[in-house]
C-alpha cells in the first residue's frame, strides 16, 4: 500500500495531498476555536466574579455612607448639648454667691467620678 500523505516527487521533494492539508487545517482551526471558547468561558467567569464583588463594594459603601451621616448628626447634636452645658456652668460659676459655687463644684466632681467609674467598670 502506498501512503497518500507522503508521496515523493521525482525531484525528491515530498508532495502532499491537498485534501489532507485542508483537513489538517480544519482540525487545527477547530482546536483553536475550542481553546478560544475555553478562554472565553474563563473570562466570563472572571467578569461575573468581578461584577459580584463590585456590587458588594457598592452596597457596603452606601451603607457606610449612611452610617457616617448618622454619626455626624449624633456628634453635632452632642457637641451642641455640651456647648450649652458649658455655657450654663460658666454662668453659674460667674454669678456671685460663695456657697453656691462650692456646692456646684462638689456636685460636678461627684458626677465626674461617677461617670469615670461607670466607664471603667463597663
Amino acid at each position: 500500500m502506498t501512503d497518500n500523505k507522503n508521496k515523493v516527487s521525482r525531484s525528491g521533494t515530498p508532495t502532499t495531498n491537498p485534501m489532507w492539508d485542508r483537513q489538517r487545517e480544519l482540525a487545527e482551526c477547530k482546536k483553536q476555536l475550542e481553546e478560544q471558547d475555553d478562554m472565553l468561558v474563563d473570562i466570563e467567569m472572571g467578569v461575573d466574579r468581578l461584577h459580584a464583588t463590585a456590587t458588594d463594594i457598592n452596597s457596603t459603601s452606601k451603607e457606610q455612607g449612611i452610617l457616617i451621616d448618622d454619626l455626624d448628626k449624633d456628634v453635632s447634636g452632642a457637641n451642641d448639648r455640651i456647648g450649652g452645658i458649658i455655657g450654663k456652668v460658666k454662668d453659674l460659676i460667674n454669678n456671685p454667691g460663695g456657697n453656691c459655687r462650692c456646692f456646684i463644684i462638689i456636685f460636678l466632681v461627684v458626677v465626674f467620678v461617677i461617670c469615670v467609674s461607670i466607664i471603667v467598670w463597663f
